[in-house]
């Protein structure tokens, strides 16, 4: 049908606004007229899930009016729009930074903002775009805006990327439609209820612990249980607080033990967790491991690393749980990743689509999906770029390790390294509204708690670059609608890094590529060496089991400060369940053989982020970092030494064999050159192969990785590829004096344990 809007010229002003809004125009009150789209109401949804930016790019650039749509399909496309989300740390407030934004208005652009902008003087308040349609382009960008940007100024690769970024929002749009979407479920917006726990009105110091079960000031219906070592504490050092915009609290928790949790009645997020090392932390290195649970499950992760001869640090750009783009092993492409670990050249991350393989990245392969290269290495500050920063010019050593987009029903604080007694000044939990009227059961007695409502979304995360996720309905994320209504944009490198071209082209590119691996790109042609890293291995915890003999002749590991034996033994026997295949169903077993291909690459997926063994973690780290078990491994190679032993691969135990040709130290680092020898005997013939290897022996963790040195082959059979070696240096325990033993890995698929 059509509608003449000259007949509405002379109604009152709410009229016409009213029209305008329902059709989509971009002036009131001129002779305009636009023809309905009709939607077949069978095929709607259908046809939703083809829909991608082609569309769009086909539609008129400048008109006096655009095309409206049926009521049904724009209920479709308003539940659409609503999944696709941002999470309140990875936006920012258009107005507040650039001095020119406005909230979008839908009078002016019609309904969702898919207005028509003027092409000439007039300046628009967004990024020009033609219909910001299901896939919504202020967040993604407009193939053909971009293409007639690019032609003037900024070059192929812009165009490049954003027609790349849209695409791949279209391919995780349509999977999430196919997979996840319910047209009958409504978009509700859960009301969050907010608290934060009161120190102020319980005893401190002296010998009285905080009460195993403290809740004052969390939600109405939220419980929290302390497990560990807590004592309630008056604030010590109010001039070094953060926040000037929270009052400074009366009194502060400190952490007395190695482990400690606290453990909530159903799932919150963590709004705020605001923590500092020790005030006794003068001397060493402090590290304190926080991990979010929920259902026994590890949902999020952060930590603090404090140097005292540093002192107070901003956080670097990359720390552990933060999301990363990283270079793959396998064929050189970039995925989405987790930090887990990082290390001093590089780290270890927990990738998106759950690949146990490579996953130690060097950090010159790494960088924010916002565009900031992680070059930087890790943090020795940490916590997370939200972090309170103190008073002005000054570091604080307060800093905030919440993580705000996960619900977790459990928080764990493990101290890996340094004396315990950290502080928590700060505490702040959302958690759905509780209602017990709607949870009442049938009897009047019984009054059950809610789960915590979620939902499966479309997160846009900078870059930009779509996932799906499941995020709790208490965590703050605004909408496609809600970031044009409120004038927010999208943390990306076209904000952050416009006055350096050639850095912000490299990292086009880099996006460009990460963006193609979502449209069809598979990990396929893996290399078979394996990129592990030393500072956990099947070898390592069987040298800290041995480390934990007392009297035996030897020093032993420092037991937890008030952790039980029981415990570490229970996590013990727990983990080696848990790698014993024997243990699961035959097809089972199939299956996690396939998977990992490699007992090492399984035992560190366990170990980093599947199994819930705080004790043993933190012993482990403790025994890694002991100084008088770091000297079994203190001036062990000379040159000319021959170690003698053997490997396993697919053909079954082989002779190995390596041959001392140097040894070196510079700046208190040990360097190992060596011919490697392996020698196959068959019934039918001997195969003999030789060639170098080299590596560093760290003494943190005893670990020596040794890698073939390129181009060094001395004796090469046929089919044979030069590979490394990695393992730890121990003493023996049969009481031949002086003996050492070099035990590990054999980093390559088809192979497994060695020793010398």
């Amino acid at each position: 049908r059509h509608v003449d809007l000259a007949s509405v010229a002379g109604k009152p002003r709410s009229a016409r606004q009213q029209c305008c809004a329902g059709l989509a125009c971009r002036r009131c009150g001129e002779n305009v007229t636009a023809r309905r789209r009709r939607v077949p109401h069978g095929t709607a949804r259908r046809a939703a899930l083809g829909l991608s930016v082609a569309v769009v790019a086909g539609l008129p650039r400048t008109g006096d009016a655009a095309l409206s749509i049926s009521s049904g399909y724009e209920t479709f496309l308003m539940q659409i729009r609503h999944r696709i989300v941002c999470s309140e740390d990875d936006v920012f407030d258009e107005a507040s930074e650039n001095a020119w934004a406005q909230p979008c208005d839908s009078m002016k652009d019609g309904p969702f903002c898919r207005g028509l902008p003027e092409i000439g003087d007039t300046v628009v308040r967004h990024r020009p775009f033609t219909l910001d349609s299901i896939v919504p382009q202020h967040l993604f960008g407009d193939p053909r805006a971009t293409m007639e940007l690019s032609s003037a100024s900024l070059g192929k690769s812009a165009a490049d990327v954003d027609n790349a970024a849209n695409k791949q929002a279209t391919a995780v749009l349509n999977q999430f439609l196919e997979e996840f979407y319910k047209p009958k479920q409504a978009v509700v917006r859960t009301v969050a209820s907010d608290g934060q726990l009161d120190f102020s009105r319980l005893a401190m110091g002296g010998a009285l612990g905080l009460p195993r079960s403290y809740s004052r000031g969390l939600p109405p219906g939220v419980l929290a249980s302390w497990e560990g070592a807590w004592q309630v504490l008056p604030t010590a050092e109010p001039d070094d607080m953060v926040h000037g915009r929270r009052p400074v609290p009366r009194a502060v928790i400190r952490l007395n033990g190695a482990i400690g949790s606290i453990r909530f009645s159903r799932p919150v997020v963590v709004r705020s967790l605001v923590m500092r090392p020790p005030t006794h932390a003068l001397v060493g290195q402090h590290w304190l491991w926080v991990r979010g649970r929920k259902a026994g499950s590890e949902m999020w992760r952060q930590d603090y690393r404090y140097d005292s001869a540093v002192g107070a640090q901003s956080p670097s750009r990359c720390v552990v749980g933060d999301l990363v783009l990283g270079r793959w092993e396998g064929n050189g492409r970039l995925y989405m990743g987790r930090i887990l670990v990082p290390h001093e050249r590089g780290a270890t991350v927990m990738w998106l689509d759950n690949d146990p393989s490579h996953r130690l990245v060097p950090w010159a392969h790494l960088t924010r999906p916002g565009g900031k290269p992680c070059q930087d290495g890790p943090s020795t500050a940490g916590g997370s770029a939200a972090s309170g920063t103190g008073r002005p010019g000054k570091a604080s050593l307060w800093r905030d390790l919440a993580r705000r987009t996960k619900a977790v029903d459990e928080i764990s604080f493990l101290v890996g390294a340094g004396v315990e007694g950290w502080l928590i000044a700060e505490l702040g939990i959302a958690a759905v509204k509780w209602r017990p009227e709607a949870d009442a059961g049938d009897s009047d007695e019984s009054v059950a708690l809610p789960a915590d409502s979620s939902s499966r979304v479309v997160q846009v995360l900078p870059g930009p670059h779509a996932k799906i996720e499941e995020v709790s309905h208490a965590a703050v994320f605004y909408h496609a609608d809600d970031m044009l209504e409120r004038g927010l944009r999208l943390n990306s490198w076209s904000a952050k890094l416009t006055d350096t071209p050639r850095l912000e082209g490299a990292l086009r590119e880099a996006l460009l590529d990460a963006a193609g691996n979502e449209l069809g790109v598979t990990k396929g042609d893996a290399s078979s060496q394996l990129r592990l890293s030393s500072f956990r291995s099947v070898e390592g915890l069987k040298q800290l089991m041995r480390g934990l003999a007392v009297d035996a002749g030897r020093p032993s590991v420092r037991p937890l400060a008030h952790v039980s034996q029981k415990r570490v033994l229970a996590d013990l026997d727990f983990f080696v369940n848990a790698l014993n295949l024997a243990n699961m169903p035959p097809d089972d077993q199939h299956k996690v053989v396939n998977r990992y291909g490699h007992f090492e690459v399984f035992f560190a997926d366990l170990w980093d982020w599947r199994a819930s063994i705080d004790s043993l973690q933190v012993l482990y780290e403790r025994w890694r970092h002991d100084k008088a078990l770091q000297q079994e491994a203190q001036d062990v190679f000379h040159e000319g030494q021959s170690w003698k032993g053997s490997y396993y691969c697919t053909q079954g135990r082989t002779k190995l064999s390596l041959d001392v040709t140097k040894r070196s130290v510079e700046e208190g680092q040990e360097t190992v050159r060596a011919d490697l020898t392996f020698t196959i005997e068959s019934k039918t013939k001997t195969v003999t192969g030789r060639y170098e290897v080299q590596g560093r022996l760290e003494p943190i963790g005893r670990s020596l990785i040794l890698e073939p040195v390129p181009d060094s082959w001395k004796e090469r059979p046929q089919n044979f590829v030069m590979v490394g070696l990695q393992g730890v240096v121990s003493a023996t325990d049969d009481g031949h004096e002086g003996q050492r033993v070099f035990a590990g890995t054999v980093p390559i698929f088809g192979c497994d344990s060695f020793e010398l």
